[in-house]
C-alpha cells in the first residue's frame, strides 16, 4: 500500500493569495490524502476564503480547517502536525504553489525507497521585479550546507510524520529561522535523506519575505535560533558534534558581519565578541574573525571558510 500524505498550511492574512496555493493542490495529478489549513488569527477574511474553497473542492483529499490562537506560524504548523494522521507530511506556505506532480513524486519516492525518511527538492523563487532564480541547492544531504544555506526550509522537504514529531516539531518560541532550527534537530537524528533534482515548488517572495539588508531587524530572533541550535547539538550524541558546534560559531560570526555591513557596529561588536569568547581554540577564532571581516566589507561566500573548521 502506498504511503499517505498530509499537506499542512498555516495562513495569516493571505485571503488574496491562499486560494492560489490551494488551487495548486487541486491541480495535482495525484491528490494528497489530507489538506490541513490552520488559520492563525487572520483579520482579512482568510478563514472564510479557505472555507469557501474547501466547500467547493471536488477532489478526493479530506479537508480540515483549524484555528490556532497562539501567534506564529510555528504554532499553527504544530497544530496541523498534531492533527495529521498520515505517514508523510509536507508543510507549505500560503502564498506559494506546488508543481502538478508534487504529491505524486513524493508518494512515489517514499514508496519506491521505503527506508527514506526525508525527501528534498529544488525550488524556483519569483522575485517582486518579475525575475526568477533557483533557491540554493545541493545534491548531497550535507549538515554543513544546511547550517549555512538551510536546505530543510519550510516547503523544501517532506518527511515521515513520526520523525518530525520525535524531533519535537516546530519551536514555537522562534519567529524566524524556525525551519532552519527544526532542520538541525532532524539532521541530528541522522535520517536517510533522498534528494530530488527536479523543481517541485514555486516560491513567490513577498515584501516581508525578502531579508535583503534587514538581517539586523530580525537579529535577536536569528541569534535565538542559533542559541537553540547550539543547545540541540550540545545535548546530542552526534558523531560530529564538536565540529557542528564550531560551524554554528562560524554562522554566528557571519551574522555579526552582516550587522557590521548594515552599519550596526555596536551589535556587530557584541556578537563577534561573544563568538571569540565561545571559541575554544585559536584556529576557530581566526576563521571566525576572517569570516566576520569578509562579510562586513560586503563580500559574499564567507560560508566557504567552513571547510577550514
Amino acid at each position: 500500500m502506498k504511503p499517505t500524505i498530509s499537506i499542512i498550511i498555516p495562513v495569516y492574512n493571505r485571503a488574496s493569495l491562499v486560494i492560489r496555493t490551494l488551487d495548486s493542490i487541486a491541480a495535482q495529478t495525484l491528490q494528497p490524502d489530507r489538506i490541513i489549513v490552520v488559520d492563525n488569527n487572520s483579520s482579512d477574511g482568510s478563514y472564510d476564503a479557505v472555507k469557501r474553497w474547501m466547500d467547493a473542492y471536488s477532489g478526493t483529499a479530506r479537508c480540515t480547517l483549524l484555528t490556532e490562537r497562539k501567534p506564529g506560524a510555528a504554532a499553527a504548523r504544530n497544530k496541523g502536525l498534531r492533527e495529521a494522521d498520515s505517514e508523510i507530511v509536507a508543510f507549505f506556505d500560503s502564498d506559494d504553489t506546488m508543481r502538478p506532480d508534487f504529491v505524486r513524486h513524493i508518494i512515489n519516492s517514499f514508496d519506491s525507497e521505503t527506508d527514506t525518511d526525508i525527501l528534498c527538492w529544488k525550488a524556483l523563487e519569483h522575485l517582486r521585479d518579475g525575475s526568477t532564480r533557483f533557491k540554493k541547492f545541493n545534491r548531497h544531504a550535507d549538515f554543513e550546507f544546511h547550517i549555512f544555506h538551510s536546505f530543510l526550509y519550510t516547503l523544501g522537504f517532506a518527511g515521515r510524520r513520526s520523525l518530525i514529531t520525535a524531533a519535537g516539531g516546530w519551536d514555537e518560541s522562534l519567529s524566524t529561522w524556525d525551519d532552519w532550527e527544526l532542520g538541525i534537530r532532524i539532521l541530528l537524528a541522522q535520517p536517510n535523506i533522498k534528494i530530488a533534482t527536479i523543481t517541485m515548488v514555486d516560491i513567490y517572495l513577498q515584501e516581508e519575505s525578502i531579508t535583503g539588508t534587514s538581517y539586523h531587524s530580525r537579529g535577536k530572533q536569528s541569534e535565538l535560533a542559533i542559541d537553540h541550535a547550539e543547545a540541540d547539538v550540545a545535548d546530542s550524541s552526534h558523531p560530529d558534534r564538536e565540529r557542528l558546534l564550531r560551524l554554528l560559531l562560524l554562522r554566528r560570526a557571519i551574522l555579526a558581519g552582516l550587522y557590521r555591513k548594515e552599519g550596526f557596529t555596536a551589535d556587530a561588536r557584541r556578537l563577534i565578541t561573544d563568538v571569540m569568547a565561545k571559541a575554544t581554540d585559536v584556529k576557530t577564532r581566526i576563521i571566525c574573525r576572517l569570516s566576520y571581516m569578509h562579510t562586513a566589507i560586503g563580500l559574499r561566500g564567507a560560508a566557504h571558510y567552513a571547510r577550514l573548521v
